[in-house]
């Protein structure tokens, strides 16, 4: 492992890396790379690759792949109840075996045998909400 690390990191320090192979040449040495553990350089390397062979889809995956992950801080969307429907859940789910129920607002929305029939009722009742939409096995499944 030590000697393809060595053997992978040698050619991800030059200077003009991957100007000079083909494509298929320049993927192999990225998989290369990441394979043994060198994803700094990897990540290093992929934008030029980017950049000679822009079309190339598999180009186009490893960019993505190696790119540094974003984060963005998305507000809490004010009509989820999550915790008051989960309340519920482990409360009242069992008085309803074998079927599809929906819970919004710590309370029971609709009860059915199908979920389209619970889908439609909840839908009229909640609209589009982030209503809980969970099915109730029976103990015989």
């Amino acid at each position: 492992m030590a000697a393809v690390r060595e053997q992978a990191t040698i050619g991800a320090v030059e200077p003009e890396w991957g100007q000079a192979e083909d494509l298929e040449e320049a993927l192999v040495r990225l998989r290369k790379l990441v394979e043994a553990d060198a994803v700094e350089q990897a990540r290093a390397a992929a934008p030029g690759m980017l950049e000679r062979w822009p079309d190339d889809p598999r180009v186009q995956k490893w960019n993505r792949v190696l790119a540094l992950p974003t984060v963005r801080v998305v507000p809490r969307d004010p009509r989820n109840t999550w915790p008051e429907d989960r309340k519920w859940l482990r409360a009242h789910q069992h008085e309803y075996p074998g079927c599809w129920i929906t819970v919004y607002g710590g309370r029971l929305v609709a009860a059915g045998a199908t979920f389209q029939e619970v889908l439609d009722a909840t839908r009229a009742a909640v609209g589009d909400c982030p209503a809980v939409v969970s099915y109730v096995p029976r103990d015989d499944e």
